[in-house]
């Protein structure tokens, strides 16, 4: 049996508020723990892995040599949103590769996770210290994330097509600080230097020949690269993002991260990184087996902590505040949105309305 922790080079545990107790009153992370040994759910899968990728690459070359074909705007259209929305691949293989989880070769995951993040101008080395002191300090000030997002009207939703735009520039002035000697806080060791060093120089690389490509052949790099980006990044991954840790707090872990089980499809192409809640609690278990892992935490994920699909989650998110912000209820602090029926029921806790007794009462009462 292989055991591996997070990171070689995480000082803070990641999983001490599983240990002091705090994860979920009730929760028992010790079986957990011990189910993840027992069923060697930490065991990397390296073949698996590489065919996954494969599949993947294969899937999106086939759409972009099928728009090539046809070469109309209706044919184009469709094809150019599963074409963003395959590019959340990329993020999953970055995530992955961060957390070791794809090869046992840690120069293998290196260098899947900087190809994978190339693509998309998006720095491996960077994101992979980032996460790593994001999972520290979820939530809270520290976390590079910042605080959750908290929308507390509809105007302030309009911000979201920048989300992942604003990651990947956020991302890349922390890489330019490393290289100028002005690394962030949370990069501490020579090692992760390194890494955003070799990580820049790919996204260079990768830079270079997208200006080739603009200049040799600008409608293919249009077609098979720019738009199906511009998709991912305004699109797919801020649709993704928000119901991971938005509407959040500092604490325990199932108050500031969520399961979204979408669909397999999904699930397929992200690496199953949309079951997150069940990854900040254990985080060495690899992607084919949280899933499984996740459904141990269903009673304990009440509320929209616990959601089937990101777009319902998103649209009942926003049909909960107001217009404008500081009027009527919001979508924050104040109150709870249960997605887990077919009807919206949002429980007001300003009237000191406890949340988890009111969606755990209702529960009972539906059995």
């Amino acid at each position: 049996m292989s055991t591996r922790t997070v990171d070689e080079q995480a000082t803070p545990d990641v999983l001490a508020d599983a240990v002091d107790g705090r994860a979920s009153e009730g929760l028992d992370l010790g079986a957990l723990r011990a189910m993840v040994r027992q069923r060697d759910l930490a065991r990397v899968r390296g073949w698996r892995n590489l065919v996954h990728m494969v599949l993947e690459l294969a899937l999106y070359a086939a759409l972009a040599a099928l728009g090539r074909a046809v070469d109309e705007l209706w044919a184009w259209v469709p094809l150019w949103i599963a074409m963003g929305f395959l590019f959340l691949s990329c993020g999953g293989i970055i995530h992955e590769t961060t957390h070791g989880h794809l090869y046992r070769a840690r120069w293998a995951n290196k260098l899947a996770g900087t190809l994978a993040g190339m693509v998309l101008l998006f720095p491996w080395g960077t994101y992979r210290a980032y996460h790593i002191e994001h999972h520290a300090s979820t939530a809270t000030k520290d976390d590079p994330e910042g605080v959750p997002v908290a929308f507390g009207s509809k105007l302030e939703f309009l911000l979201m097509p920048l989300g992942g735009l604003y990651t990947l520039v956020q991302l890349n002035w922390y890489t330019a600080r490393t290289l100028v000697g002005r690394p962030p806080r949370w990069v501490r060791t020579r090692g992760q230097r390194r890494d955003i060093y070799r990580s820049a120089a790919a996204v260079a690389a990768f830079l270079a020949l997208v200006i080739t490509g603009a200049v040799v052949a600008p409608a293919l790099l249009f077609d098979v690269w720019l738009v199906p980006v511009l998709v991912a990044m305004c699109v797919a991954y801020p649709l993704i993002f928000l119901p991971e840790h938005a509407w959040g707090e500092p604490g325990p872990t199932l108050t500031h991260t969520r399961t979204t089980t979408s669909n397999r499809l999904l699930s397929w192409v992200y690496w199953n990184n949309n079951y997150h809640a069940v990854h900040h609690l254990i985080p060495t278990v690899v992607h084919q087996h949280v899933p499984e892992l996740s459904h141990h935490l269903r009673p304990y994920q009440t509320g929209d902590w616990w959601n089937e699909s990101y777009l319902r989650f998103t649209w009942r998110r926003f049909r909960s505040v107001p217009a404008l912000p500081g009027r009527g209820r919001t979508g924050g602090d104040d109150v709870v949105v249960d997605l887990r029926d077919d009807h919206e029921v949002v429980i007001d806790l300003r009237d000191g309305v406890d949340q988890a007794s009111a969606t755990s009462s209702r529960a009972s009462g539906e059995k």
